[in-house]
């Protein structure tokens, strides 16, 4: 999937009209990040004494609140949210006759701060608009500054350019401003997912971001883990529960970004396991066959196979993903490679690969299923092998260098079979979950049959206990290795990483936020 194109934009201004354009720049109406053009001396002698007065101001105002409010505990499980919601220039016009210091002065020395409970609200507007000033402030130190002139320079989003350029030319038409599509500077990068694949960004950045000409990651990745996840765990009962657990934690508690990113991606997960735990029959280690008669013979129905009584089938079935996996990892890799036209990389490095690992699924597929192998496939293989070693030796100066590069390329194919196998892991996690919920419900039965008076209490907590304790120690199995998966044998066949995240300026309050439209 393409990121959100980010162009680099420099403006040329007088040093009069700077602090008002890092106030547009920060106001958050345009998504704007500033490059580090410092170099000349006089930045901090422009600046330093304005942040030193206003980091005063910020101070005495915060001081003020405090004494008004007094001492108030936080909330532990909640995200504070700002009290007062305005544009910019409704906030500067709010601010304009409010001598805001003086109250605050007034506030401080006052013997009952608590007389002043009506001017709070104002008080922490100011606080924030004080907070606005000093940030905008702090920010003017990365322009590139002469006697008279200013130059900025950073990234801006292309869909909001025009935008950004309109409301530059209404502070002044003398700013000179310079578009630069294609730069040397390694662009930052930012997602553009939808919806359903925001909270997979998570995983990504786990592992890196990418850089500007590679592809997002984030949808292949969260299609794959939800795939392996779930067949990991392939169980109706504890899928149910993360899906539950989740669903409540994000509706009814005010979570920070990341974890709801997290419980949602996980609420995710839970589907998956259940959609497996139904294809499987299991219900917290119970098979169908153990099931009440009301719903048993739907639910039969909706069983594809046991894998206690065919594990191989399982065992196939995570080798076939795996190989999918790895060979559509080769093939994005070829994408990208046309797509910046490097043909001759697309052509010799990657598509003479993703033609052999075709090949050879098509020829294993066909013997697992007791069908004849054309002979044509097997010239087809020969002739892509000695393709490939043609393609890996076409830098050697000499014969002998043209053989040894050549045939030492076709250890690739350990590398590849190294990786496929690696996705057995899948088929271990699948029967380990189902073998510990099993192992649960027969001691649990047991206590309860054998011991007296108290026996059913102590099934009952070693049951509730015992697959609290597999659902916890499961979903971190599949999550790791999942995870794992992803990272070495499908990102290391197309993803680089390294990027750097776009991170505008945006004034974030403590009180006040900062409206956009």
């Amino acid at each position: 999937m393409p990121l959100t194109p980010i162009v680099k934009v420099d403006l040329a201004l007088m040093k009069e009209d700077l602090h008002q354009v890092i106030n547009l720049l920060n106001s958050g109406k345009n998504s704007f990040q500033l490059i580090d053009l410092r170099g000349a001396k006089e930045n901090k002698k422009f600046h330093g004494a304005e942040v030193k007065d206003l980091t005063k101001e910020l101070a005495l105002v915060s001081k003020a609140i405090a004494l008004i409010e007094g001492a108030k505990k936080k909330r532990r499980f909640s995200v504070p949210k700002p009290e007062f919601k305005f544009h910019f220039h409704e906030l500067q016009r709010k601010m304009a006759n409010y001598y805001y210091l003086e109250i605050a002065r007034e506030v401080v020395a006052a013997e009952d701060p608590r007389k002043y409970l009506m001017q709070l609200p104002k008080l922490k507007m100011a606080h924030d608009y004080i907070k606005f000033k000093l940030e905008a402030s702090e920010e003017a130190k990365y322009a590139l500054l002469t006697q008279y002139t200013a130059v900025i320079s950073g990234w801006v989003k292309r869909s909001e350019l025009q935008g950004l350029l309109r409301a530059i030319k209404k502070i002044s038409t003398d700013i000179y401003v310079r578009v630069e599509n294609k730069s040397d500077e390694e662009a930052p990068i930012e997602f553009d997912n939808t919806k359903l694949f925001t909270p997979f960004e998570l995983l990504s950045k786990m592992y890196g971001l990418p850089k500007a000409r590679e592809v997002d990651p984030t949808p292949f990745l969260a299609m794959f883990f939800l795939l392996f996840f779930g067949l990991a765990m392939s169980d109706i009962g504890y899928g149910l529960l993360l899906f539950g657990a989740s669903i409540v934690l994000l509706e009814f508690i005010d979570l920070p970004a990341k974890s709801k990113s997290f419980f949602s991606l996980l609420m995710y997960a839970g589907l998956a396991t259940t959609f497996f735990g139904v294809l499987f029959g299991s219900f917290f280690g119970l098979s169908v066959e153990l099931w009440p008669e009301s719903i048993r013979p739907f639910m039969a129905g909706l069983k594809i196979f046991d894998p206690f009584e065919n594990p191989m089938l399982l065992f196939t079935f995570s080798i076939l993903i795996g190989f999918i996996q790895v060979i559509f990892g080769v093939l994005i890799d070829f994408v990208v490679k046309l797509k910046h036209k490097e043909y001759a990389e697309a052509f010799y490095d990657r598509f003479l690969w993703l033609a052999l690992l075709l090949q050879v699924f098509a020829y294993l597929n066909l013997g697992y299923f007791g069908v004849m192998i054309p002979g044509a496939l097997n010239y087809g293989i020969l002739f892509t092998l000695l393709a490939i070693v043609a393609a890996h030796g076409r830098h050697a100066k000499t014969l002998l260098d043209f053989i040894g590069s050549g045939l030492g390329s076709l250890f690739q194919i350990v590398r590849y079979f190294g990786d496929v196998l690696s996705y057995s892991r899948l088929f271990a996690l699948g029967l380990a979950t189902a073998i510990i919920a099993m192992v649960v419900n027969l001691v649990g039965g047991l206590v309860g049959e054998t011991v007296p008076v108290i026996g059913g209490f102590l099934m009952a907590i070693i049951i509730v206990l015992g697959h609290i304790f597999n659902l916890f120690i499961s979903s971190f199995g599949a999550f790791v290795h999942s995870m794992r998966l992803q990272f070495i044998e499908f990102f290391g066949n197309f993803f680089e990483g390294g990027g750097r995240e776009f991170s505008p300026l945006r004034f974030r309050g403590e009180y006040v936020e900062i409206l956009n439209d």
